[in-house]
């Protein structure tokens, strides 16, 4: 994938690089490589902290290796930073409930869903 590209690129920029980083992170995941997913992704923020994309894909990850409490923290990151209820549903839902699926009981998912809720509460009390 191009992000092997880009960081093979010993003078590519470092946004350039955690973007890559959050790319293979997700890749990992998806391959069903947690740690590997987890490295990626902490590698990534490291670089560049305010992706909330990568976030809240640490996130999972970690509640997937049941690492709740650091998922959790991850979340409360990535949604706290989120501004529009529809990149609640992209960034963080969609995906959360596919690992639900996979993964029914997943410990931290629940309460990741309540914050979703509670923050597009919070945005529509802004809007109005």
């Amino acid at each position: 994938a191009d992000y092997n590209a880009v960081l093979d690129m010993p003078d590519a920029p470092a946004e350039q690089k955690a973007r890559a980083l959050g790319n293979l992170g997700w890749a990992r995941y998806v391959a069903g490589d947690l740690q590997g997913s987890v490295a990626a992704s902490e590698q990534a923020l490291a670089l560049k902290a305010d992706m909330d994309w990568v976030q809240a894909n640490l996130g999972l990850a970690l509640l997937r290796l049941r690492r709740t409490d650091e998922g959790l923290r991850h979340y409360r990151e990535a949604i706290g930073a989120i501004t529009q209820p529809a990149e609640l549903d992209r960034i963080v839902v969609t995906d959360l409930r596919d690992a639900m699926k996979a993964d029914p009981g997943l410990p931290g998912a629940e309460a990741v869903l309540e914050m979703v809720e509670r923050r597009k509460g919070e945005l529509a009390a802004r809007q109005s």
